[in-house]
C-alpha cells in the first residue's frame, strides 16, 4: 500500500500511535533531528488486538500488521523494539521478527490495586520499565532482547510519571515532590518540589532534550513560563477571568522581530 493517507479501517479501535523514540544515551538528540537524518519516520498504530507499522517518507508505506492478543495501556518504541504493557505485565516485542514475550508484571504485589504502567525510553535499545513490589516501586533498565542492565532504581511510592534526559531519569511523586535519579549511578542526585497548580498534584512530565532553541538572543528575559489551560473556558466564564488569561500573554511590543513568529 502506498498513499498519503491512513485509511479509516486502520484506525478502527484506536489506543495509541507511537514514534520511535531514536535518541542515544550518550547523544541526546531530539526525535525530529533523527526522522530528519534517516529521511523517514517509522511508526506504529496501537490497536485492541493488533499493531499496524508504517514508515513515513515523501508518502506513507503501510508494513504490516502484528496480532497483539493481550491488547496494550501504553507503548514506547525504540529501534525494531517495541516496550507494551497491557492490563498486568510490560512485554517486548521485536517488530522485525514480529515476536512478543513476557518483561515484568505491573505489580508483584499479591491483590494489589491497580497500577499505572510507566515506559521509558532510556536510549538506543534500552527501556526503564516500573513495577509495584507492595512496598516500594522497582525502576528496571531493560534492553530490546529483555536482558536487565545497570542496576535498579527504587521509590518508597509509585512515580506519578517518569522522564529522561540522559543521563538524568526524573520522576514526579504522589507526595507533590521531583526526585532526580543519575542512570548511571542509580543515586538520587536531587528532590525538588512540585511546582504549585490550581488543581493540586501536576499530572506529567515532559522530557525537553537539551532545552529549546529560539532565533535570537535579545531580550531573552521576556521568555518566561506562561500557563496555559487544557481545556476550553465555558461560555459562562466571567469578564474578570478572561482579562486575567489575556494578562498573561506577552505584548507585541515587548517581542522583537525576529522573534515575532514564535
Amino acid at each position: 500500500m502506498n498513499q498519503d493517507e491512513i485509511p479509516p479501517y486502520q484506525l478502527q479501535q484506536l489506543i495509541a500511535t507511537v514514534i520511535e523514540e531514536s535518541w542515544g544515551s550518550s547523544d541526546s538528540r531530539p526525535i525530529v533531528t533523527c526522522a530528519q537524518a534517516l529521511g523517514s519516520i517509522d511508526f506504529c498504530i496501537i490497536k485492541r488486538s493488533s499493531i499496524s507499522l508504517f514508515t513515513l517518507k515523501d508518502k506513507l508505506f503501510f508494513q504490516k500488521d502484528i496480532p497483539l492478543p493481550s491488547g496494550a495501556t501504553l507503548a514506547r518504541r525504540t529501534g525494531r523494539h517495541l516496550c507494551v504493557a497491557d492490563h498486568d505485565n510490560y512485554n517486548m516485542i521485536d517488530l522485525d521478527a514480529g515476536l512478543l514475550f513476557p518483561l515484568l508484571p505491573l505489580s508483584q504485589a499479591p491483590d494489589s490495586a491497580p497500577v499505572k504502567p510507566s515506559i521509558t525510553v532510556i536510549g538506543d535499545n534500552e527501556f526503564l520499565i516500573l513495577s509495584w513490589t507492595g512496598a516500594s516501586s522497582l525502576g528496571v533498565f531493560i534492553t530490546g532482547e529483555g536482558d536487565p542492565v545497570r542496576g535498579t532504581l527504587e521509590w518508597t511510592t509509585h512515580p506519578v510519571h517518569v522522564a529522561c534526559d540522559y543521563p538524568h531519569v526524573t520522576s514526579l511523586l504522589s507526595d507533590n515532590t521531583i526526585q532526580i535519579h543519575n542512570a548511571e549511578t542509580q543515586a538520587i542526585v536531587q528532590i525538588i518540589p512540585a511546582p504549585a497548580t490550581a488543581t493540586g498534584i501536576p499530572k506529567a512530565l515532559i522530557c525537553c532534550v537539551g532545552g529549546f532553541f529560539v532565533p535570537s538572543m535579545q531580550r531573552k528575559e521576556k521568555l518566561r513560563p506562561v500557563p496555559i489551560k487544557l481545556r476550553r473556558p465555558s461560555a459562562k466564564a466571567n469578564t474578570a477571568a478572561e482579562k486575567k488569561e489575556v494578562a498573561v500573554v506577552p505584548q507585541e511590543e515587548d517581542i522583537p522581530d525576529d522573534l515575532s513568529a514564535l
